[in-house]
């Protein structure tokens, strides 16, 4: 592991750079369809092959939405279900500090497994995340993870053979498809330990500071405006 030379660092968005809060969805869907959680949830349930769907570009935003609104069958406009749909995650400031300070030693990107609203909204919402080079989402490349062809897609736009390349993900089975590729992998658990396991690729990261308190201040800043 000391001895790879490593080019590019890929890493997950969803659960790695973002945290994803499902009650969120629930509760945003609640208020919107005037329902309660129990027909809720079962209505995101059905909705869940769709949602892949959705991520593996296979329709538009617009397309989505209609059948979201056949299947909550009421009548909330695109706007209301874009928030309702949307407004469910939370930059993790300290992972993106870690990506920050690696950028200055080797190229960074991204492999997601997104769809156009969710990653549209989160780049508008948290500009930080700009610092990746050429992000791949499967919404785009029309295949998600653990899939071999997401992270061929990855590769090929960087212009990188995969054992140039370190993938970080949240899930094992994410980490064995990269694997599968022949590249190498970090299952992240938090940002701690994931500054140990970049250490043993020859990276020199310190101890985290700023986003910690930068985060501590928008957090304050939120409640602050209720």
């Amino acid at each position: 592991m000391g001895n790879m030379k490593i080019n590019v660092v890929f890493f997950d968005l969803g659960g790695v750079l973002v945290d994803v809060h499902e009650a969120n969805l629930l509760d945003n869907f609640q208020k919107l369809a005037h329902s309660d959680p129990e027909r809720v949830q079962a209505i995101l349930a059905r909705l869940k092959n769709d949602a892949e769907e959705f991520q593996r570009g296979h329709f538009e935003s617009k397309d989505f939405y209609r059948k979201a609104l056949a299947a909550f069958d009421c009548g909330f406009d695109f706007s209301s279900f874009n928030t309702a749909y949307t407004d469910m995650f939370d930059l993790k400031y300290d992972v993106v500090e870690i990506a920050q300070k690696l950028s200055r030693q080797t190229r960074i990107s991204l492999i997601s497994n997104t769809d156009e609203l969710h990653y549209e909204y989160i780049l508008e919402k948290y500009p930080e995340l700009f610092i990746f080079e050429q992000p791949t989402t499967s919404f785009q490349v029309h295949s998600l993870k653990p899939e071999p062809v997401i992270y061929r897609s990855a590769l090929s736009k960087l212009g990188i053979e995969a054992q140039q390349a370190l993938f970080i993900d949240d899930k094992p089975e994410n980490i064995a498809g990269a694997n599968a590729v022949g590249m190498p992998g970090i299952l992240f658990t938090n940002a701690e330990n994931l500054i140990l396991e970049l250490n043993q690729y020859n990276f020199l990261l310190n101890n985290l500071g700023f986003y910690s308190t930068h985060e501590t201040h928008k957090i304050n800043e939120r409640n602050q405006h209720g």
